[in-house]
């Protein structure tokens, strides 16, 4: 787990929002909650895994089209 803590760092820190880097950012999430819940992004803050994919899935859901497709920003 501690091999791939530079890459957590890094997907949490994502600039932009769109779509692709904010599945990116949260799908590692589930899978590595334990290891994301020590990670800081900056010195004092700690990363809340539930928070971060709850807020992905609701950006997602509001990024959904009508017709079921899903906007790119």
């Amino acid at each position: 787990m501690v091999q791939f803590s530079d890459q957590l760092d890094y997907l949490l820190g994502y600039p932009h929002g769109c779509i692709e880097q904010t599945i990116s950012s949260a799908f590692p999430q589930l899978f590595y909650a334990d290891l994301a819940k020590h990670l800081t992004t900056q010195p004092g803050h700690v990363v809340q895994v539930s928070v971060n994919i709850t807020a992905a899935i609701r950006k997602i859901q509001s990024m959904q089209q009508h017709n079921g497709g899903i906007t790119y920003w």
